[in-house]
């Protein structure tokens, strides 16, 4: 009896919870979780239909709901993006809260960004598995605002990063197809696939999507192996492997962000695959330029992000809040600003072909209007520190050649 009571309290929890990761990751999701998401419903619950509820019938039902779920949550998105005029962008350029000169005030090519995902729904499900505080498309945060931000900021084009896990694949490419169509040009697709395998889908379908969509993706990414609490695979696995070989067959992009100690296993990769462009980012930095002197193939994205997503070990487990990044970052952006310049000045001068900057924006705050400003002022204070030839490098002209070197 108790048994049954706890079964269907999970098939009604699934109900509110939705769509993406969900059978595997309803199983993760604690305690405390499932009472707040299920209480008003649980009430209505009779001892009745408690006891007339079989194994069989309660996963067929639970299997059910997750499938409506997920298609109503991103047909909807889909249909919003078709169907929906326009937007006005009223914001304007961004004031400048700081007087560093130079100042870069040329197109900007953001070379790193983690578009919003389709739904809040998605985005809860999503922190039980490590992903922490993924944005959502909802009805302020749309298509039509983050063009109109990225339009704010100067930022001409944008490489974006959709995350497209099983149950919501389909629709996911669906929904990034209509982006395209909507905007052309302005978002530069790459599929990203989820640090936990089982949630992807067979690199077979990845290349069918692919080959499908000759002129929608440029990429593959951004593939992370440098999580610290989730047990994802290795650079090397079969499934990564795959898709490697999907990029160097249509001379795709790879955005990847190793860890320190595989320096290794991306040589291996950048001989293996070398009609894949390997688009490196985060710790890699410790060594990527050894590499960069003996692979034409290797670019790497310059990742200040200011300390967005965290300044102490808590916010491993929870996610830095824009409040506290703002009062912690206000006072340090001449000091950050100076110890970024004199870090990489010297590595720019010995490659300054092929390096990148971007934002690396993935929380909800990160596409705020305000805290967009900060970001795009600290990177343009950045970029104005060197020569206007190596500026417009930097800024756009390397991710240009990057894209189109596929």
């Amino acid at each position: 009896m108790a048994r049954k009571t706890i079964t269907l309290i999970v098939v009604v929890a699934l109900l509110f919870i939705g769509a993406v990761f969900v059978l595997q990751v309803a199983k993760e999701i604690t305690h405390d979780i499932t009472q707040e998401i299920t209480q008003k419903e649980i009430a209505r619950v009779t001892q009745e239909q408690t006891e007339g509820l079989t194994k069989q019938e309660t996963e067929r039902i639970t299997e059910e709901i997750i499938r409506q779920r997920t298609a109503d949550i991103t047909e909807g998105i889909i249909g919003w993006v078709k169907q929906k005029e326009k937007e006005p962008c009223n914001l304007p350029t961004n004031a400048r809260a700081y007087n560093v000169e130079p100042y870069y005030t040329g197109p900007w090519i953001d070379s790193h960004v983690h578009m919003p995902v389709s739904s809040q729904i998605v985005s809860t499900v999503a922190d039980q598995a490590g992903l922490l505080n993924m944005a959502a498309f909802d009805d302020e945060l749309n298509i039509d605002y983050l063009i109109c931000l990225f339009d704010s900021e100067g930022i001409t084009k944008t490489i974006g990063f959709y995350l497209a896990p099983t149950p919501v694949f389909s629709s996911s490419i669906r929904m990034v197809k209509n982006i395209e169509e909507r905007y052309p040009g302005k978002i530069v697709a790459f599929y990203m696939p989820t640090p936990l395998p089982s949630y992807n889908p067979p690199p077979a379908e990845v290349q069918e999507i692919i080959d499908e969509n000759k002129e929608l993706f440029h990429g593959i990414g951004e593939v992370k192996f440098a999580y610290y609490t989730i047990p994802n695979d290795k650079p090397e696995d079969p499934q990564y492997l795959k898709l490697y070989q999907i990029a160097n067959d249509g001379k795709l992009v790879v955005m990847m962000h190793p860890a320190v100690d595989h320096k290794d296993e991306v040589e291996s990769f950048l001989k293996r695959y070398p009609q894949a462009i390997f688009f490196l980012h985060g710790e890699s930095e410790a060594w990527v330029f050894d590499l960069m002197e003996k692979y034409s193939n290797l670019y790497f994205q310059i990742g200040h992000e200011i300390h967005t997503f965290g300044t102490t070990r808590e916010h491993i487990q929870r996610a830095f809040t824009k409040e506290e990044w703002l009062t912690y970052f206000k006072p340090r952006f001449q000091e950050s600003l100076d110890a970024e310049v004199q870090k990489w000045k010297p590595i720019i001068a010995k490659h300054p072909d092929r390096l990148t900057v971007g934002t690396d924006r993935w929380y909800p705050w990160h596409f705020d209007a305000d805290a967009g400003a900060l970001m795009e002022e600290f990177e343009r204070s950045f970029l104005g520190q060197f020569e206007p030839e190596v500026q417009e490098k930097l800024a756009w002209k390397n991710a240009e050649k990057l894209l189109q070197e596929r």
